[in-house]
């Protein structure tokens, strides 16, 4: 079965429909004027004249067959980045420091994680303090210390959504102290 068909002209398509209607006005014109053809060959030539104008009209509507884009087979990605830089080991939070609270609150969510986003998603975890790596859940939620020397955001960011090139990418949940 074939998708529906649009008409991207690269000129308005009133323009290319009035030239159209121009030069058939024209081309009666002239063979209502011409003299010496039977009227049966005057049609004829209209008709055939009519024909070529309509395919040149059509062509100049550069006509194009839509096909949906095929679904991928894979699942889109999924990103937990966490920060792992020496700030998450400031104890803020009661006797914990952030580092822990993160791990607390992951811990807690960990169903959601291994159950309703991994049916629809890949889910990825990475640490990140000057760069982004590679990580598992449980490594970041028994890490005891963080040890990285600054929170560089943006270079996390754009290394996880650069490291999947030709993956569709679902989002990425950021935790961090800034």
């Amino acid at each position: 079965m074939h998708g529906p068909v649009l008409f991207e002209p690269p000129f308005p398509i009133q323009q290319v429909i009035g030239l159209g209607v121009g030069v058939l006005l024209l081309a009666l014109a002239s063979y209502a004027l011409a003299t010496g053809l039977p009227t049966g060959k005057k049609i004829l030539l209209v008709l055939l004249r009519m024909g070529v104008v309509a395919g040149i009209v059509v062509v100049l509507c550069r006509p194009m067959a839509v096909k949906p884009a095929p679904e991928s087979a894979e699942k889109p990605v999924f990103t937990v980045l966490v920060d792992s830089s020496a700030s998450m080991n400031t104890k803020d939070e009661g006797q914990e420091s952030r580092l822990k609270a993160v791990a607390a609150a992951l811990q807690s969510a960990r169903g959601t994680f291994e159950g309703e986003l991994a049916r629809r998603y890949q889910v990825n975890f990475e640490e990140f303090s000057e760069e982004a790596r590679a990580s598992t859940f449980d490594e970041i939620v028994r890490r005891d210390a963080a040890a990285g020397a600054k929170t560089d955001i943006a270079t996390a960011l754009f290394g996880v959504t650069g490291a999947g090139q030709g993956k569709k990418h679902a989002g990425v949940l950021l935790i961090s102290d800034g």
